[in-house]
């Protein structure tokens, strides 16, 4: 047996053990009084864990059309664990008034079962969202609402954890700053206590980066935060709206990026307006061989093209991607924008390091050649205009 049927093999007998796991669960909460405790020990998990295994199996047990469904089909190994958690996370977030017509309705689920874990989580996300328009609902003003912290230490490391919970609208004006201390800090240097391995580095110096803005610091110069807003006035939403893509998977309404416009101190908003061609308004795009590093125009451009990490299949979203030289900069490549594109760590460790080659011709399209001879492909990305808001 080769290892991909070998692992093919390991998927499925976990699916299968999920589906034990799910059977038990569901026997063990209907004949004991504490199940998680009993849970927690016999799973070997956190209490915190094992509260939210009890409480997808008493979701799945529930006597609706869309529990049944989803039960049944999880059982088939048509939807696997990933795919049980976001129902369950979904319909935990709906308000009551929504939630029995959201379990009534089976559509969703039919349309979205072959979907993976991501695109399963928008279908469901947006049946809510199309329940919670049609009572006049504001999705988010809810959200605000959600907004959580938790903080807590580890008894075996020592370390400091937080875990928190924002609001759409929060989180992209959040991550703006974030990520423009992030670019600050690398460009700064690595930081001596940074690991070798370029994700744990990035996630690393991601760290620092948010103790630097609790502590009051702010990115500065060339560096500083700035949001760029993709809105594609050729294509329509479901409700009939321009696309408009923040850099991270949230929904917001067209209302919040004229806040953002209006009211967000410390962040530059660039609206980056698809119309089917690419406009150069900046003489900047084109630096040769003066800087290795992208200046903000080229950003600008490659941002509104590239949405996410330009690597086939990749959803890294681009503002936590490095900007990789298609020809190398130390093989003689050019800091120019046909010779850019953005690349996550994990890749651009990939192309750096184990032999991936990875080419773009005029149109942007994308070709990955892989060590064994594999060819990966993508179209070319949609043309935008960018302009400075």
């Amino acid at each position: 047996m080769d290892v991909a049927a070998a692992l093919e093999l390991l998927g499925s007998v976990r699916r299968r053990l999920d589906v034990v796991e799910l059977d038990l669960v569901q026997r063990i909460v209907g004949s004991h009084e504490a199940p998680e405790l009993l849970v927690s020990e016999a799973l070997d998990v956190p209490h915190r864990q094992a509260i939210k295994v009890i409480e997808r199996a008493q979701l799945l047990a529930l006597d609706t059309p869309a529990t049944r469904l989803v039960a049944d089909k999880f059982r088939a190994g048509e939807l696997h664990q990933g795919h049980i958690e976001t129902f369950a996370g979904v319909v935990g977030g709906l308000e009551n008034e929504i939630r029995s017509d959201f379990l009534n309705d089976t559509n969703v689920i039919t349309l979205a079962a072959s979907l993976t874990q991501r695109r399963f989580a928008e279908r469901l996300r947006l049946a809510a969202e199309h329940l919670r328009r049609q009572r006049g609902m504001d999705n988010l003003e809810r959200q605000k609402r959600q907004a959580r912290l938790r903080t807590w230490t580890d008894r075996t490391t020592g370390l400091w954890h937080l875990s928190g919970a924002f609001d759409p609208e929060t989180a992209v004006g959040f991550s703006a700053r974030l990520e423009a201390m992030v670019h600050q800090l690398m460009s700064e240097g690595v930081a001596p206590s940074s690991p070798s391995d370029p994700t744990e580095r990035r996630d690393h110096i991601r760290a620092l980066a948010l103790a630097h803005l609790v502590s009051g610091h702010r990115p500065t110069g060339a560096g500083a935060a700035e949001l760029l807003v993709v809105v594609d006035t050729t294509q329509q939403n479901e409700f009939g709206e321009p696309v408009v893509d923040w850099g991270l998977p949230v929904d917001l309404p067209l209302g919040a990026l004229v806040r953002f416009f209006d009211r967000k101190p410390g962040i530059a908003v660039v609206d980056i307006a698809r119309n089917g061609k690419l406009v150069d308004r900046t003489d900047r795009l084109e630096l040769g061989r003066s800087t290795r590093l992208a200046n903000r125009a080229q950003r600008r451009m490659l941002r509104g093209l590239h949405p996410t990490c330009i690597v086939p299949e990749c959803v890294v979203p681009f503002n936590r991607c490095e900007i990789h030289h298609i020809r190398w900069w130390r093989h003689g490549g050019r800091t120019d924008l046909d010779n850019l594109a953005p690349v996550c760590s994990h890749h651009h460790h990939r192309i750096h390091e184990s032999g991936w080659r990875l080419s773009i011709d005029e149109d942007r399209r994308v070709r990955l050649l892989l060590p064994d001879g594999r060819v990966m492909t993508t179209g070319p990305p949609s043309a935008t205009e960018v302009e400075a808001a």
